[in-house]
């Protein structure tokens, strides 16, 4: 019989059963100068997978020469409703050509808002860890900016199988969530979004510790909604992932998903997309 988690995405907004804490990122102190000569805005936090950059093991992501990951930044305020530009810091000498670059989904947010962030490692990056930042800037009474800083640890490749592989990634009606539709949906109508993923067999140790993750986004890159789900996966096994979504407006929307090892980033399956178009 086949088991299905489901978060709720309502017009955005989510319920999931998962409880992650968070370390706000700046000063509550207006105006304080930095080591870089800028004012910081008190209540704008970066969040990278929902986790706490000031303990480890969460201050680091994992990648394997040759392989691209994607991070989760969660945007907030505090006043919420605050427009912001987004932009990445690579790590000071470390250029693209050098094998590493990164690339966010959207560069503008208002929060609070979700944008992805796009690690790609080239096949004759160095391993080491990388020190690297997302700015976050505003005009809101004045020039506020605030840099959130994670680390990126290059392991070498030693295999270019991975031990995951996301079988399907559908919408389907509710209450009848295995019969995926091929056709145009609708807007203010809940549709149920199901992704599967199967073990590979003799990779890596019998059992694989994942994270799921399914994001929607629409056709500018914002955001529409982010579900988490955990589990331990067998050799040979399969597991369903989904949530429920309610589109509010017409459009074109992107879903995607992607399997990790925990939080740390590290992928454990090639990503895979769905577009769909809402009327």
């Amino acid at each position: 019989m086949k088991t299905l988690h489901l978060g709720i995405i309502i017009g955005g907004g989510i319920v999931t059963a998962i409880i992650v804490s968070m370390l706000i990122m700046s000063d509550t102190t207006s105006n304080k100068m930095t080591p870089h000569g800028l004012p910081v805005s008190p209540g704008i936090a970066l969040h990278f997978n929902g986790s706490d950059l000031d303990h480890s093991p969460f201050n680091q992501f994992e990648a394997r020469q040759g392989q691209n990951i994607t991070l989760v930044v969660d945007v907030t305020s505090e006043p919420e409703n605050i427009p912001l530009t987004l932009y990445t810091e690579p790590h000071i000498g470390f250029t693209n050509t050098n094998g590493l670059d990164l690339k966010l989904s959207s560069t503008r947010v208002n929060t609070p808002g979700t944008v992805l962030l796009y690690i790609s490692v080239g096949k004759d990056a160095t391993p080491n860890k990388y020190k690297m930042g997302v700015w976050a800037s505003t005009m809101t009474n004045g020039n506020m900016t605030l840099r959130t800083d994670f680390n990126i640890v290059v392991e070498q490749q030693n295999s270019s199988r991975l031990p995951v592989t996301i079988e399907k990634l559908f919408v389907a009606p509710v209450g009848d969530e295995f019969n995926p539709i091929n056709g145009t949906l609708k807007a203010g109508q809940t549709y149920s979004i199901t992704c599967e993923i199967t073990r590979l067999e003799a990779i890596n140790g019998n059992y694989t510790q994942y994270a799921l993750l399914i994001q929607i986004q629409n056709s500018t890159g914002v955001s529409q909604g982010v579900s988490w789900q955990f589990g331990m996966l067998p050799v040979g096994q399969k597991a369903e992932g989904g949530i429920y979504w309610t589109p509010k407006l017409p459009g074109n929307y992107t879903i995607s998903s992607f399997v990790w090892r925990e939080l740390s980033g590290t992928s454990q399956s090639d990503p895979l997309y769905l577009n769909v178009i809402v009327q």
